[in-house]
Parts: C-alpha cells; sequence; structure tokens
C-alpha cells in the first residue's frame, strides 16, 4: 500500500527531508516487511544507499543495522518512528524531526520527576504529622505544656517548610518544557493529554489534540 511506504530524499515531496547537496531528490523509499524489518531501496542515487556500510541497491535491514544516504548517517531507530505517525506527514525537516522526537523522548521522563516530587512531598508531610502527634502524646503528661508545647511546634513547622520550599525549588528546575525550559507547573495527566506546551507549542505526544 501506497501509505506505508516511506520516502527519503531532499526534496519536499518526500516524507522525510535531507538538505543535503549528497542526498538526491528522491533519494530511497522504506517498505516495512515485518514488525521488525523493513527493506529499503535505492533510487537509482548517485551517492548511493548504504546500510552497514555496503552500498545496495534494495536490502532487508532492522533496527540495529546503519544506514547511510550518500555521506549522511541516519539514526534507524528514530527514522522508523515515522511508521508510527498516522496519517504519515510530508516534507518534514529530518533536522526538525530529530528535535521533536527528542522533545517527545525527555516529556516522557517529566512523568517520573513529577512522581518523585509528589511522593516526597506526601512523605515529608506524613513525617509531619507523625512527628507532631508523637510530641503532643509525649507532652500531655507534663502539666505545664503550653509554652514547650509552643516552641516545638513552630521549630518542627519551620523545618518542614524550609524541606518543601527547597523540595519545590528543585522540583522547579526540573519539571520544565524541554524545548522552552518553561516551569510546567500542572500535573503530569494533564500535560499528556493536551498533548503539547502552551508556551512554544512544541509537542509532547505524536498526536497532540489541540484546544
Amino acid at each position: 500500500m501506497a501509505e506505508e511506504v516511506l520516502h527519503v530524499g531532499r526534496s519536499p515531496e518526500n516524507n522525510v527531508v535531507i538538505p543535503d547537496p549528497q542526498v538526491s531528490l528522491l533519494h530511497c523509499r522504506i517498505i516495512p516487511l515485518t514488525h521488525a524489518s523493513w527493506l529499503i531501496q535505492d533510487l537509482d542515487t548517485p551517492s548511493g544507499t548504504w546500510v552497514n556500510e555496503r552500498p545496495v541497491v534494495q536490502k532487508e535491514f532492522g533496527r540495529e543495522d546503519r544506514l547511510r544516504l550518500g555521506s549522511v548517517n541516519l539514526d534507524t531507530a528514530l527514522l522508523l518512528r515515522f511508521f508510527e505517525y498516522s496519517p504519515r506527514p510530508t516534507g518534514i525537516s529530518w533536522n526538525d524531526f530529530r528535535k521533536q522526537e527528542e522533545a517527545i523522548h525527555r516529556f516522557d521522563q517529566l512523568e517520573k520527576v513529577y512522581e518523585q516530587f509528589m511522593e516526597e512531598k506526601k512523605r515529608i508531610l506524613k513525617n509531619n504529622l507523625l512527628k507532631s502527634t508523637g510530641i503532643r502524646a509525649g507532652l500531655s503528661a507534663i502539666p505545664i505544656i503550653g509554652a514547650p508545647l509552643s516552641i516545638l511546634s513552630t521549630a518542627l513547622t519551620g523545618d518542614v517548610q524550609e524541606k518543601l520550599m527547597a523540595l519545590e525549588e528543585k522540583f522547579k528546575t526540573e519539571y520544565v518544557c524541554p524545548r522552552c525550559f518553561r516551569f510546567l507547573g500542572e500535573p503530569f495527566a494533564n500535560l499528556k493529554k493536551r498533548g503539547y506546551c502552551t508556551g512554544c507549542r512544541t509537542p509532547y505526544v505524536r498526536c497532540p489534540r489541540e484546544n
């Protein structure tokens, strides 16, 4: 089927556009064979299509094989991500695509950053509650407890506030857009549902839903 073929070359008519003089206008096409193998076909180019540093007219390859068009080395696994898009885009710059996929990969890592922040925040607040309960229980048998309890409670609250402030400052430097580095400031699930940064509009998923 035509939509299953990935076209690569210098012309904007291709799915993947590589603006390099060593790459022909219509350089090659890639056809999926199985879930783990593809066929690459050279389109009679002067600089050639190479698989594992050997020139080919057509050759079956996998994710671990090395591809080269003329003098341009390609990230094979990254190139094959084009097959995850439906419908498959046309005229996409290879350099822009690499940046976008890097942003998507780095965005996926933010889920762990958000989860760790929430877990640590809960831990700090839980420990504060346990300590406060223990202090009050321990001092309940002392006849005059007003001043000591007040001093201890204030000190404990201040310590917790410092921990929370330090945690939030660290979170603000890590939980940022991979492209514009703006603090995202909302739950990860909300970001993933929207699918893009409201500041720089960088897609975080391969099919972002516009609001």
